[in-house]
């Protein structure tokens, strides 16, 4: 069973070496295996870590693709540019766990016609030593808990999914360009997977999430991106995918429908999760952050949800769609 790795990549470097050594590891013998990794001129050294991977790793047909600064396209460059049938989707921070590759196999040939994602974990080093990342974790279901359970739009993830190339193109499925920016692109993909009649299902096979330097004023940043940019696009071309989600469709309402009860539940809002009383929770929750009998879920909540709705607020201030883009690559 041959296979195509799509890779939408900018500036990790690190990881991606890393993804190129366990992969190469893992290759069985008699499979062809090609590597996209489709990039957007990010520049650095990643020209000659290819060609050293290449040398190293034989087994690897590494290509190096180019388009726009968009992952939706990069991802679709990916699925169009595919030599082989079997498409593994994974980003540039995902190295993949060992067994990664055989269980994909055998996933695969008991899931007949259906789309798999597999589990997320941070790696064992940053999870013992951090709140932060133990936090992170922990909202990532677990395969062994409840096998080859049914994903909906919102607990797929793209970046650790296999799929077959002649169902996406046979049902025209392709990821929305117009989600730039961060966030999205990943809960209108498979509403539309599923509105095709095809399933998705968690897998077995598991990536380590190497993000470095983490903590909860960067993690925060994306919340707040994902609300003003890539929820407000999501709302706009598909609101009955933010419709689907509870909570979700109370924030929308309230910060879209105008009324008495409107104004009072904003205001509400504004007094309870406001920046000065998140700012104190974050500078707890990094003061505290290696020490583990001080870890509380909920005020990590807290911090995300202040910066969700700070993003919320701050959708007509929005700056043109490529300058979004722009801005939270660099």
């Amino acid at each position: 069973m041959n296979i195509s790795i799509i890779i939408p990549y900018w500036k990790r470097e690190k990881q991606i070496e890393l993804m190129f050594s366990s992969l190469a590891e893992q290759i069985p013998s008699g499979v062809e295996a090609e590597v996209l990794v489709c990039d957007s001129h990010s520049g650095g050294q990643i020209e000659e870590i290819i060609m050293r991977a290449q040398e190293v790793h034989p087994c690897l047909n590494i290509r190096h693709l180019q388009c726009e600064n968009i992952v939706a396209q990069k991802r679709n460059v990916g699925i169009r540019e595919a030599r082989h049938d079997l498409l593994i989707f994974l980003d540039d921070d995902c190295v993949p766990q060992a067994d990664y590759l055989k269980n994909v196999f055998l996933d695969v040939g008991n899931n007949p016609g259906v789309i798999l994602c597999g589990e997320i974990r941070f790696p064992a080093s940053l999870v013992g030593g951090s709140n932060y990342y133990r936090y992170r974790d922990s909202k990532h279901p677990t395969f062994s808990s409840r096998p080859f359970r049914e994903l909906d739009q919102w607990s797929f993830v793209s970046m650790n999914m296999v799929a077959k190339k002649r169902d996406l193109i046979q049902a025209g499925l392709f990821y929305d360009e117009r989600f730039i920016g961060y966030g999205c692109e990943d809960h209108e993909f498979p509403w539309r997977i599923l509105k095709a009649g095809m399933k998705i299902r968690m897998g077995r096979f598991c990536i380590d999430h190497h993000e470095y330097d983490g903590d909860i004023v960067k993690y925060k940043r994306k919340i707040f991106c994902t609300a003003r940019d890539g929820m407000y696009m999501l709302s706009c071309l598909a609101p009955e995918i933010v419709h689907s989600h509870r909570k979700l469709r109370m924030i929308e309402t309230i910060y879209s429908v105008k009324g008495i009860s409107t104004v009072l539940a904003r205001t509400l809002f504004s007094i309870l999760f406001n920046r000065y009383l998140c700012r104190a929770v974050e500078l707890f929750l990094q003061k505290t952050d290696a020490k583990r009998n001080f870890y509380f879920s909920r005020a990590y909540r807290y911090v995300l949800l202040c910066n969700y709705l700070a993003g919320v607020r701050s959708r007509e201030d929005r700056l043109t769609q490529a300058s979004v883009g722009a801005g939270w690559y660099d």
